[in-house]
C-alpha cells in the first residue's frame, strides 16, 4: 500500500522538454541546472497534486519495474534518494534527456519535467518522483490606464486538470540503502505511475511511451499479478469468515461476475461497498486485504492469469422451478440425472450435506 502522509520535498529540478527539430533531429533538454526553491505555497501545490493522484482512494496505479540494470531508470531513481545535490542534479538530466528522447520520437509537444526527491510517513522513507506536465495557456484579468483588459499567460504547468500531468513515483518501502549485494534490490522499492486515461474503462491507452519506454516499468504483468492476487485473497477472507455456505457462493459469484465485468478497475473499497451490506463485514475485509499487503487504492483490472476460475456456476432448472447449482464444469462430475418416464427425474449427488438454508 502506498503511503504518502507527512510528504516532504527535499529537492526538485525542472527541465523544459522541447519538440524535435524540423528536420526530426533532437533537441536537448533545457533548464535543470540548479535545485529549485520551493515556497510552502508552492510545496503544498506540488504535494497536492501528488498525492490526489497516487493517494488512498486514487486511481493511481502500482507497476513493476523490468529495467533494473545499471544504467535504467531504476538505478537512476534510486541513487538520486541517496546521493548529494550535486549528484542529484546530474542524474536529474539523465531522467531529462531519456524522456526527451522518448518524447521526440512520438512528435510530441513540449512539456515540463519536475525531478523531485524526499521522504514520506513518520519514518521518513525516501522517494523520487518524476512529474511530466504538459504547457498549456490561460487568461490573466489586469488594469491598464483605467480599462479591464485580459492577458494571455503562456506556459502554465502542473494545473488542477490532471489530464495534463503523468507522475511516476518511486518510494523505498523499508530501512536503510535498499540494497542487496551491492546493487538497488527492486524489492525493496515500490513503483506507481498516474495517468488520467488509468481512470477510464480502456486502460490500454494509458501512456506506455512513459511508464514503458521512459521508467522502464510493465503494467500489465503488475495488473495481472494483482488482480490473482485480489481473487484469491478476496475468496480467503470469504472462506474464512461464518458465513453460510450459501452466502459463500454468492460472495464468490459475485467476485467472479465483477472480475468478468467491463470495468477497467477494481479496489477493495468498492467490492466491499457493493457486495458487503453489514457495515462490520466491510470493514473487516479492507483491513483483511490491507493486512495482507493489498493496495488499497484502485489496480488495473487483467484477469489473464485466473480468467479459466471465472466461469458461471452452472445451473439446472426444473419444471417445479427447483434448481441444482454447481461450481463451473463440474456438473457431469459431481451429478448424475436421469429422466423418468412419470415426470420425475432421479439425481444423485456426489457429496453429502454440509448446510440447509
Amino acid at each position: 500500500m502506498l503511503k504518502l502522509d507527512l510528504m516532504s520535498i527535499n529537492r526538485a529540478v525542472v527541465h523544459t522538454i522541447p519538440s524535435r527539430a524540423a528536420d526530426k533531429s533532437y533537441v536537448p533538454p533545457s533548464g535543470g541546472t540548479d535545485l529549485l526553491t520551493f515556497t510552502s505555497d508552492v510545496g503544498d501545490v506540488v504535494v497536492g497534486r501528488v498525492t490526489q493522484a497516487l493517494g488512498h482512494r486514487s486511481h493511481g496505479v502500482q507497476v513493476d519495474f523490468i529495467d533494473i540494470e545499471a544504467a535504467s531508470m531504476f538505478t537512476v531513481a534510486c541513487s538520486m534518494m541517496d546521493c548529494d545535490d550535486a549528484q542529484f542534479v546530474i542524474e536529474a538530466q539523465s531522467a531529462a534527456e531519456r524522456l526527451t528522447r522518448v518524447q521526440q520520437a512520438k512528435s510530441l509537444k513540449p512539456a515540463k519535467l519536475i525531478s523531485m526527491s524526499g521522504t514520506v510517513t513518520a519514518h521518513g522513507r525516501p522517494f523520487v518522483a518524476f512529474i511530466k506536465a504538459e504547457l498549456q495557456e490561460a487568461l490573466s484579468e489586469t488594469k491598464q490606464r483605467g480599462h479591464t483588459v485580459l492577458e494571455i499567460l503562456k506556459n502554465l504547468f502542473l494545473t488542477e486538470a490532471n489530464k495534463l500531468y503523468k507522475i511516476g513515483f518511486l518510494s523505498r518501502t523499508v530501512s536503510g540503502t535498499g540494497k542487496k549485494g551491492g546493487a538497488y534490490d527492486p524489492d525493496l522499492h515500490s513503483v506507481h505511475i498516474f495517468d488520467h486515461l488509468l481512470t477510464g474503462l480502456e486502460t490500454r491507452n494509458a501512456a506506455f511511451y512513459f511508464y514503458n519506454e521512459f521508467l522502464g516499468c510493465d503494467l500489465a504483468a503488475s495488473d495481472r499479478r494483482l488482480t490473482r492476487d485480489f481473487f484469491e485473497k478476496t475468496l480467503e477472507f470469504v472462506n474464512d469468515q461464518k458465513y453460510s455456505s450459501g452466502k459463500r457462493i454468492a460472495l464468490g459469484e459475485a467476485l467472479r461476475a465483477e472480475l468478468r465485468s467491463n470495468k477497467g478497475q477494481i479496489s477493495t473499497s468498492d467490492f466491499a461497498k457493493t457486495h458487503l451490506s453489514d457495515v462490520k463485514d466491510q470493514q473487516a475485509y479492507v483491513a483483511y486485504m490491507t493486512n495482507s499487503g493489498f493496495p488499497s487504492q484502485s489496480i488495473t483490472k487483467d484477469v489473464e492469469y485466473v480468467k479459466s476460475r471465472l466461469k458461471r456456476r452452472q445451473r439446472l432448472i426444473f419444471t417445479t422451478d427447483v434448481i441444482i447449482s454447481t461450481p463451473a464444469d463440474t456438473a457431469s462430475e459431481l451429478l448424475n440425472v436421469k429422466d423418468n418416464k412419470d415426470g420425475t427425474t432421479l439425481v444423485t449427488i456426489k457429496g453429502t450435506i454440509r448446510s440447509s438454508e
